[in-house]
């Protein structure tokens, strides 16, 4: 081996552990920031979040709330009898939530029940451009409340998107959660056990 190939074998790990610290270093000095630099959330709102989970806790192990005081856009309100559903709480202002309402298309099917749930205080015309842009193959429910955005969209506390409420074949809410790999999941379990149990 001559030199020139020896001092090219050798500086080539050395650029590449320079690339990798200079990536590693600017990935923990964002995650400083992000961590350290991002303002606490003002004490109302950190009331109502915090009010709005104690709410959704206590919904665990009962009976859904039935959707109702909306209108459906971008299709009927779906046959939920003997089905998981899952409803999942978005907002056309809610720029995180489209990657999820698009992965959410391949969970459609006989084995489950997506629903969009949608808050008050949006034009129904813009949830339906919304709706027909993604190619969205599951109803949304757009919530019909004079109080606009903050209020309980059909009974349900939720307070920031995206959201999932999971609900067994039985009628129960069995989780809740902004964590979508979570949330999918367990729709996928709790749809295998409605077909183990006949439901």
């Amino acid at each position: 081996m001559s030199n020139a190939d020896s001092s090219r074998t050798k500086s080539v790990p050395i650029w590449i552990l320079l690339l990798a610290t200079i990536v590693v270093c600017s990935v923990g000095t964002l995650a400083f920031v992000f961590v350290h630099l991002t303002p606490p959330l003002d004490p109302v709102t950190q009331q109502r979040l915090n009010a709005s989970q104690r709410e959704l806790e206590e919904m665990v192990g009962k009976p859904a709330s039935p959707l109702l005081g909306g209108q459906w856009i971008g299709g009927t309100k779906p046959v939920v009898s003997d089905k998981p559903q899952l409803l999942f709480f978005w907002a056309t202002w809610c720029s995180a939530c489209e990657p999820y309402l698009i992965e959410l298309q391949d969970l459609v099917g006989d084995d489950a029940v997506i629903i969009g749930m949608h808050p008050a205080g949006t034009d129904p015309l813009e949830v339906e451009r919304a709706i027909q842009r993604m190619q969205l193959r599951y109803p949304t429910f757009l919530a019909n409340d004079e109080r606009g955005p903050t209020a309980p969209i059909a009974n349900y506390p939720v307070t920031f998107f995206p959201y999932s409420i999971l609900v067994n074949s039985d009628g129960t809410v069995v989780s809740h959660g902004a964590g979508f790999k979570e949330t999918k999941a367990k729709l996928l379990m709790t749809s295998q056990q409605a077909r183990e149990s006949g439901r």
